[in-house]
């Protein structure tokens, strides 16, 4: 998106303040707990400006969030801070599962199914999930819903074996979500980092996460073919990674993971 210049300052200087400046009241030490980055910057209805925050910590409240505008603060209360399910969004997950051969391996199968069944039935009402799974190929076992009854039933239905095309199976999350632009795109990956027979490069499936402008958050799971490195790549810097992770602790990892795309904010704001 282009922004008029003021914009780019007003961007500049948050990302600068580690997306947003946490302050008083605060629970103790959850500033240094929290890591707050901004998923987008809405301009429609200039000069009013909304922006998206992903905080990966402590819940925030609303007085915790202060913006500057090229160097000057705008008054706290012409700020208004919304959760992100208040908004009434829609917000799209896809939920990205490794079934190749190496997850069965430390029974990290049964506990990525055990733990995709909890993640789905925490959703907000205002979430939809889709499921990719890949071993040899990637493949969409459902698109888009809100049917908890059949998005565990396609997770019982998933079965370790084969080879691992990670590549492929996240370029086609990204192209689900490219093709629901009106869902905020997520991407939840269960992986435990190793490829060896996607069609696609890694450089292919990064620009199709980029093109969906897809925040993409990871649990990397010690299998024999845990690769962390390729998981961090795969994050980026605007992302959550959880890595060197025993498959016995999925579900609580899934479960953190779930608590990131809950904690979402619109800060919204008159430019000057």
């Amino acid at each position: 998106m282009k922004l008029r210049a003021p914009l780019r300052a007003v961007v500049a200087a948050l990302v600068a303040a580690a997306g947003l400046l946490m302050a008083a009241p605060l629970p103790a030490n959850a500033a240094a707990a929290s890591k707050a980055t901004i998923r987008d910057t809405a301009t429609k209805q200039f000069p009013v400006v909304r922006i998206s925050v992903l905080v990966d910590g402590e819940l925030l409240p609303s007085g915790a969030f202060h913006v500057r505008e090229n160097g000057k603060k705008i008054p706290d209360n012409e700020i208004q801070v919304r959760q992100l399910a208040e908004t009434g969004r829609a917000v799209g997950t896809v939920l990205v599962v490794d079934s190749s051969g190496s997850m069965l391996s430390r029974a990290a199968m049964g506990q990525a199914k055990a733990a995709a069944k909890q993640f789905v039935a925490a959703r907000k009402p205002n979430e939809s999930i889709a499921i990719v799974s890949f071993a040899g190929q990637a493949q969409v076992a459902t698109d888009f819903t809100q049917d908890i009854g059949l998005l565990n039933k396609v997770i019982d239905q998933l079965a370790a074996e084969g080879e691992t095309a990670l590549w492929d199976g996240l370029a086609t999350g990204a192209r689900l979500l490219s093709k629901s632009p009106n869902l905020q795109p997520n991407i939840v990956l269960i992986s435990d980092g190793g490829d060896t027979v996607s069609s696609l490069d890694q450089t292919g499936a990064l620009a199709a996460i980029s093109g969906a402008h897809a925040t993409v958050l990871a649990v990397g799971l010690q299998t024999n073919e845990f690769n962390p490195a390729t998981l961090r790549s795969v994050v980026g810097p605007s992302g959550v990674l959880l890595t060197n992770t025993d498959p016995a602790t999925l579900t609580g990892e899934l479960q953190r993971l779930r608590g990131v795309i809950d904690n979402q904010y619109e800060v919204i704001y008159t430019s000057a």
